[in-house]
């Protein structure tokens, strides 16, 4: 999408860019038929000024944005920090300027994808939280500027996708399980209209069908990501299957939960039951005495996501898709082999 400029303006009111400015600002010395036919054109074109732009020349700085829908009160995950910094850092070294938005479902009935990068003079974005049934998750396919998307599998003209291979670490880490002896491996699952869900149920799958293991759909639970109802949901499993011998968790938050569930249930781990988390959140290295996860390094996503729009932005060559390294990190909640 290209921004509309004070120039543009400039040009169908047929009037000087000084003129343009004044209009838009209310200086008394421009006539009130001036300013309307400056307003009315500012309006047809769709223009927001640029509170970043220069003085010298009014040439604007180029933005990008970091839109989530994963702001809450709390973060107990913490790599929410990690992004934001390494985006500001990366978009700060290549003399962009960098903005938070954030959204919600209700925010993305008020005012489309279109009109919010219009209204924020974005010229690219890194887009993240979103879930499958978001208003903006369609409207992303036919993005009117770059985005780099974090977790989230789709395709379009102006779209590079950044993420771990949650299928491939995911499988990494349940055929790990099943190396230390474990069989009877559940999985508790995030939300359901999220992308990252499908991926790591995925790979559950593919490691329990690649070593013989057949699925049992009623290991298979879903939570929202929450330390809180991951530990209810465990209960409920480990009380009503008591072969369970593992668990795989979706986020390392959903593993404390299922760690506090065995606890509560007098239930000893590793001995008992294996559990493996995901994210590699600083926390998780000391919580329970050290929980074996998969290791995502956020901060490389959020530095690579960035270079990517500005790449975009400056039609240079961008890939569609970038996969960062994984680690699965071994410690005290499973079985080593």
């Amino acid at each position: 999408m290209e921004r509309v400029t004070i120039r543009d303006v400039a040009k169908a009111s047929n009037v000087s860019i000084t003129t343009v400015s004044k209009a838009l600002n209310g200086y008394s010395d421009v006539s009130e038929a001036t300013k309307e036919k400056v307003l009315k054109a500012a309006k047809a074109l769709n223009y927001v000024p640029n509170a970043s732009a220069r003085s010298l020349g009014g040439i604007p700085e180029k933005t990008i944005a970091l839109l989530t829908s994963s702001l809450k009160q709390r973060d107990e995950s913490g790599y929410m920090y990690e992004l934001i910094s390494s985006i500001y850092n990366t978009c700060n070294k290549k003399g962009y300027e960098f903005i938070l938005l954030a959204t919600d479902s209700l925010r993305q009935k008020e005012m489309t994808f279109l009109e919010l990068c219009r209204h924020k003079n974005l010229d690219g974005a890194v887009v993240m939280g979103l879930n499958m049934d978001d208003a903006y998750y369609e409207e992303l396919k036919q993005s009117p500027i770059p985005c780099a998307l974090m977790d989230m599998d789709i395709v379009g003209e102006n779209i590079c996708l950044v993420s771990t291979n949650n299928k491939d670490a995911s499988c990494e880490a349940v055929t790990y399980l099943l190396q230390t002896g474990r069989r009877e491996i559940a999985m508790i699952n995030g939300k359901r209209t999220a992308n990252v869900s499908e991926e790591r149920l995925s790979g559950y799958k593919e490691a329990l069908e690649s070593n013989g293991i057949a699925l049992n759909p009623n290991y298979i639970v879903y939570t929202d990501f929450s330390a809180q109802d991951a530990l209810e949901r465990a209960k409920a499993l480990l009380t009503r299957y008591r072969k369970i011998d593992a668990i795989f968790c979706a986020s390392d938050l959903i593993a404390f939960g299922a760690l506090t569930a065995a606890s509560e249930l007098n239930i000893k781990v590793p001995e008992g039951l294996s559990i493996v988390g995901f994210d590699g959140i600083f926390t998780s290295r000391y919580a329970f005495g050290g929980l074996t996860t998969v290791h995502q390094n956020y901060y490389k996503i959020g530095a690579k996501a960035a270079e990517c729009v500005i790449n975009m932005v400056e039609k240079k060559y961008a890939p569609r898709r970038i996969l960062i390294n994984h680690e699965l990190l071994v410690r005290n909640t499973t079985l080593h082999v």
